[in-house]
Formats: structure tokens, sequence, C-alpha cells
């Protein structure tokens, strides 16, 4: 089945393309988020599934994936889910209490 277009197509509409295309030109967005953009953009212009794999070098479960996953959540859904593991031992407030501190100079503190 060489050359099969996903059974998740994609239509954009002019907002969620310029969002994407946004994402993918950022300076700094997260490597996988680009990734994921530009997957779903090359599914839009109707790429079959082996020409976004040749493209991107992804795996063909991964453009499926990612299409899937955009047209039941949107945009949202391209970005990473929460993940299990052991919860943080520091709240953000003592973190920014500490950041404070540290670029405070030593001779305020004696």
């Amino acid at each position: 089945m060489r050359g099969t277009v996903s059974k998740y197509r994609v239509a954009l509409k002019a907002k969620q393309r310029q969002r994407l295309t946004k994402v993918v030109r950022r300076r700094k967005p997260s490597h996988w988020l680009v990734v994921r953009a530009r997957i779903v953009l090359m599914a839009s212009e109707r790429r079959t599934i082996a020409a976004i794999c040749g493209a991107l070098s992804v795996d063909r479960q991964v453009v499926r994936r990612w299409c899937k996953r955009f047209l039941e959540t949107g945009f949202d859904g391209l970005k990473d889910r929460s993940r299990t593991g052991r919860p943080r031992r520091l709240t953000p407030n003592v973190w920014q209490k500490a950041a404070t501190v540290i670029v405070q100079p030593p001779t305020k503190f004696g």
C-alpha cells in the first residue's frame, strides 16, 4: 500500500494553517512540536503518508497518530501530554524565592 493517503484527512482553516506555520517558523519551539506541526501541514496538502515519512524521517504510524490527534483535539493535541512520575518536591513559589536570592549580590547578606 505505498502511496496511500491517511484515512484521517486533515482540512485546515486559514487560522489553523497560520498558527501551525508560526510554530514551524518560531525560533525556539520544541523540536517535536515542530515535527508534529509539519506532519499536519503536509497532510493538509494531501501528501501521501510515504511522502511525509520520507520528508520528515518518521514512521508511518507516527504520521497517523498525529493526524488523528489533531483532528480529535485540535492544536492542543500536538502538545506533549502530562506524564506520570514522581511529583516535584519544590513548589514554583520556592523556586521563585531561590532565584531572587541567587541574583542578589553577596554584599547584601553581609
